[in-house]
């Protein structure tokens, strides 16, 4: 017989764990009640397009029995003492504000009354069930958010969240830049007294993902199984629209992220594993040095202000280049700058000795030396190319070219629908296609043989997930995203093993991660609000919260556009 849960939970079969007393003083009751949950589907869309909020959609009439939600979500420091009394190592994650001391778990100084973070959905359904609890159902929690009346906000009528009721992410900035102590933003509770449904981390709850079904129901608890559980609320790291309390998202219940924690329910039904004796817990010892967790880098300097919504940004041979709506900007290395006005480059690639520039409406490729620049490749309906040393690999979408130094094409993939990113590595190509089923990630080698293997599937990602922005981390190793291109524009961090053929995702990202980067050891890449990085597990952010448009990493310097501000800027490595 095999076991897939840890030891404590077999041990509360037999053996009386410690585990505290219920607390049901810091709970809000809810009497037994009737709502409608979801969305009506024939809302208009407004201004985000078709489809936006679909898997909010299917409004229908759901009757609760009484229960009863926590006020706050689950602190660092209840969630350290569950580790020192119950779950141990099983539970715990490197990246948690939290010490392992000689006589168990402790909160860090100053992360005690934070949301636990960094858990995954294993581990705040195993905390709530030694807590004498379980996670709530996903309709308890829209009840609690926007209640019998179906509050727009969760606080209730006003116009619309505020960095004072709770943090976000915005065009440009962040409200904070981490989750801040429970219940901090008092003009955030609902009327009924429980805090930052709307914001601060988003929330586990118990059901598994999935969309809505039609009909009423009596106390429903979701599908039976699945493959993602569902997720609430916004958080410091996503937009205010997800703190409605009917926005909702789907994770594999293995994530673990920065902006995600969870809070417990209550209901008569709940009952205590045999043998579990509660009381008065002894807390560990504080530890004596407490780690960093998040380290924040200098800020950006300002190297060129006046742009007009700059976006993608180069460096190469002495010559910096920033494209805006209005053309190309070069500067040389002692700062001289000149423009090209009316020049269209989306993105900036390079050969190793000069850049070059990716024009999309034109369909063509421009070499670039300075403020000279002359085509060297033009193709209708050219979507996206890279450098191989035989040549520029491109793509229209459905085939993949590899043009020759001598001016000719030869076809490496055939008959494929939405190609949108490729990388080479050495005599290998990873690319991705994406269609109404899905995603596709495939290798194909750049030899005589041209054979492709198909690595991930659209069964694996399937619509309206999608895979991009792929990059070959070493010769064995792919990193990826993998998350929606459009509302909620989530993502994840994902690295896949070309050995073992193994798709493993490593953490959640802000909004619209892209162009992905892995330097001085840690992953680097652009999201909505800013530079994000990831290092040992770590999630973090580099220089100031703004809107990047565009992201070069040089040998010595990082180069940033700023989308709204109008500037480019600098950091160094």
């Amino acid at each position: 017989m095999s076991w897939s849960l840890p030891i404590f939970v077999l041990l509360l079969q037999t053996i009386p764990p410690n585990a505290p007393a219920l607390q049901m003083e810091s709970m809000v009751e809810y009497a037994a009640s009737e709502f409608e949950m979801g969305l009506a589907a024939d809302l208009d869309v407004g201004r985000y397009g078709d489809g936006w909020y679909v898997n909010e959609v299917g409004l229908r009439s759901i009757e609760l029995s009484a229960f009863s939600m926590d006020r706050f979500e689950v602190s660092t420091t209840e969630f350290a003492s569950f580790l020192t009394h119950a779950c141990g190592r099983a539970c715990f994650d490197e990246r948690m504000p939290i010490a392992v001391t000689a006589d168990g778990y402790v909160a860090m100084d100053g992360y005690g009354e934070q949301p636990a973070v960094w858990v995954d959905h294993r581990s705040a359904n195993w905390f709530c069930r030694w807590a004498g609890k379980r996670l709530p159902t996903e309709a308890e929690w829209e009840y609690a958010s926007g209640g019998v009346n179906k509050r727009p906000w969760p606080w209730g009528d006003e116009s619309g969240p505020k960095c004072s009721f709770a943090p976000f992410a915005y065009d440009g900035g962040r409200c904070v830049s981490g989750a801040q102590p429970r219940g901090r933003e008092a003009a955030g509770m609902t009327p009924d007294g429980v805090s930052d449904l709307g914001g601060n981390v988003s929330e586990w709850v118990a059901d598994w993902y999935a969309a809505y079904p039609s009909d009423s129901a009596i106390d429903p608890k979701g599908p039976d199984t699945g493959t993602q559980k569902v997720v609430r609320g916004g958080s410091f790291l996503t937009t205010r629209l997800q703190f409605r309390p009917q926005s909702r998202r789907g994770f594999p219940q293995s994530i673990r992220s920065v902006d995600l924690g969870f809070r417990c329910a209550w209901s008569p039904d709940v009952s205590d594993p045999p043998g579990v004796i509660r009381g008065q817990l002894t807390p560990a010892e504080p530890a004596i040095t407490p780690k960093a967790l998040v380290s924040y880098d200098t800020q950006f300097q300002v190297v060129l202000s006046g742009l007009d919504a700059p976006t993608a940004v180069h460096r190469e041979g002495g010559w910096t280049y920033v494209s805006d709506r209005h053309g190309v900007t070069v500067i040389d290395d002692a700062g001289t700058s000149s423009h090209l006005e009316g020049l269209s480059v989306d993105k900036w690639l390079s050969d190793g000795v000069n850049a070059h520039g990716l024009d999309l409406t034109n369909g063509r490729l421009l070499a670039f030396n300075g403020p000279d620049f002359e085509p060297v490749l033009e193709a209708a309906d050219l979507s996206m190319a890279t450098h191989h040393a035989d040549g520029w690999i491109w793509t229209d979408g459905t085939i993949i070219n590899r043009r020759r130094a001598d001016g000719s094409d030869q076809q490496i993939v055939a008959d494929q629908v939405g190609i949108s990113h490729l990388h080479v590595h050495g005599g290998d190509l990873a690319w991705i296609a994406s269609s109404n089923a899905g995603s596709t990630l495939a290798q194909t080698a750049l030899d005589e043989t041209l054979e492709t293997t198909v690595l991930v599937t659209p069964e694996q990602v399937p619509n309206p997930l999608k895979m991009s922005a792929v990059r070959f981390v070493d010769s064995s190793t792919l990193a990826l995203f993998v998350g929606f291109d459009g509302w909620p524009y989530s993502g994840l961090l994902c690295r896949f093993i070309l050995a073992t053929s193994t798709l493993r995702c490593l953490s959640h990202s802000p909004p619209k991660p892209s162009d992905i980067h892995q330097v001085d050891g840690r992953f680097l890449w652009m999201t909505q609000y800013g530079i994000t990085t990831l290092a040992d597990g770590t999630l973090g952010f580099i220089g100031d919260s703004l809107s990047p448009g565009g992201l070069h990493v040089g040998e010595s310097e990082i180069l940033v556009t700023d989308r709204v501000g109008g500037r480019l800027l600098t950091l160094p490595r």
